[in-house]
């Protein structure tokens, strides 16, 4: 992995022209910012598909690449909901980002009336959907047909006359920042290692093209006038 002195260098190295200095009053810290904000681009880009390529994550095996540090799986317990009907809440894990697949572990009762457990793949629906096929002999929330919503930092899941023992969940998770001391939404503050051992968690062949990314958004950030072949040349290269 490369640390944090090893990407500000090349931050420095691609801004600079190596040794211009041209842009020496940039702070460590704002070259920080810069790299995060950089790693988030690239990582919205490659899981979207908006990018040079126009290929979304597992489109190609360049994006699966792209982002395979980034993906996690987590095993989750299932929690009752008390503001649906028969649901169940997953909670989203504190690094999450976006949402690769899930599966649910459901415990009910065979038709032998033996207890029973099994994984199935839920299916997710609208909020507008919850109610409307609550009833529907085809399309309600069953056993062997689970379902779920996405509600603010949880999962609500149903499953008719099941149980929701677990949830396995695999996504693409958030990062550390590489600015030190940012405070986040909740009022907490990131503590890192220091630079020589921190790094982005990309994998390592992306890391330059995260600093192209950074060198682009500062350029256009001061309006310098390399911004133009700069962006140029970023759209030729991946």
């Amino acid at each position: 992995m490369s640390t944090v002195g090893q990407l500000l260098l090349s931050l420095e190295q691609k801004l600079d022209k190596t040794d211009s200095q041209g842009y020496a009053d940039i702070l460590d810290d704002e070259k920080r910012y810069w790299l995060d904000q950089a790693a988030d681009r690239f990582v919205k880009q490659r899981y979207t598909g908006n990018n040079f390529q126009k290929k979304a994550f597992e489109q190609n095996q360049k994006r699966v690449d792209d982002l395979r540090v980034a993906i996690n799986t987590s095993v989750i317990p299932g929690v009752v909901n008390t503001d649906y009907r028969n649901a169940y809440s997953i909670p989203l894990p504190v690094d999450y980002r976006y949402l690769l697949k899930i599966e649910v572990e459901i415990q009910y009762i065979d038709c032998n009336d033996v207890e029973t457990t099994m994984w199935k793949t839920p299916k997710q629906i609208e909020h507008d959907d919850i109610y409307a096929i609550a009833d529907d002999p085809f399309n309600k929330p069953t056993v062997d047909n689970p379902k779920f919503i996405m509600e603010q930092n949880s999962i609500v899941m149903f499953a008719g006359e099941g149980e929701v023992i677990n949830a396995r969940i695999t996504y693409i998770k958030l990062f550390r920042k590489l600015q030190l001391g940012l405070i986040n939404v909740d009022g907490s503050v990131d503590i890192y290692a220091a630079p020589t051992t921190d790094y982005i968690e990309l994998a390592v062949d992306v890391h330059e093209e995260v600093v192209d990314i950074a060198v682009k958004m500062i350029l256009e950030n001061i309006e310098s006038q390399r911004y133009q072949t700069n962006s140029v040349e970023n759209t030729q290269t991946e």
